[in-house]
């Protein structure tokens, strides 16, 4: 890479991305990211295509709406919040960027957005 060149995304992304569809529970979602060791999955359909991103502050949300409060209970026995679909909870539209795209651009939308990661 030389000063000055245009940094895409696809060589700062990470490639191999647990992903969770929309319909699993929020106890299988959890599960992957414990398993996985990421703070956010990707949520896709069946026919592949991104329709939102379920985080680790939507877990915590989810059971603060269910429970109207957060208790170590709410965290140890999950209730019904660990039975609720993940397209239910999760963070949607998504935003992204493609592979092809800037780094730059990733960025700012990030800042802008005050978020994490994007797919």
């Amino acid at each position: 890479m030389q000063c000055g060149e245009l940094v895409r995304a696809l060589e700062m992304m990470k490639t191999h991305v647990q992903r969770v569809s929309p319909d699993a529970t929020l106890r299988e979602a959890v599960d992957l990211m414990d398993l996985y060791q990421v703070s956010a999955l990707p949520v896709v359909s069946e026919e592949g295509t991104l329709v939102g991103v379920v985080t680790e502050r939507d877990v915590v949300d989810s059971l603060y709406t269910l429970e109207g409060t957060i208790t170590p209970e709410a965290f140890t026995t999950w209730g019904r919040a660990g039975q609720r679909l993940v397209g239910e909870i999760m963070t949607s539209p998504p935003l992204f960027v493609t592979e092809e795209a800037e780094v730059r651009v990733a960025t700012i939308q990030m800042l802008e957005h005050d978020l994490k990661r994007i797919p």
